[in-house]
């Protein structure tokens, strides 16, 4: 569900947002190219990603500081909780 909020969020801005994903881990790099590895992690654009974990820790998102650290969600996250989550993130990536 957050996953799929985003990159719709990123698709109708025009963004290119790639979201790897492992079951309940996954990560938001803002390369064009899919992120494989560490050398085309590389290629994302830091300082969008920095704008964009601001604003969601702005409005009460707290997820890592760094595109390179994985995010989890875990059953704790539902309901309402994670309705907030993809709006606060949607939102944050129709900002940049």
């Amino acid at each position: 569900q957050l996953r799929d909020a985003v990159l719709a969020a990123a698709n109708a801005k025009g963004r290119a947002l790639q979201c790897p994903q492992r079951g309940a881990m996954f990560s938001l790099f803002f390369p064009a190219t899919p992120v494989r590895d560490y050398t085309t992690a590389l290629t994302g654009d830091a300082a969008l990603f920095r704008k964009f974990f601001h604003t969601c820790l702005d409005n009460g998102v707290y997820l890592a500081p760094s595109p390179y650290e994985a995010a989890f969600l875990s059953t704790a996250h539902a309901g309402a909780d994670l309705d907030r989550a993809c709006a606060v993130m949607s939102g944050a990536i129709r900002g940049l």
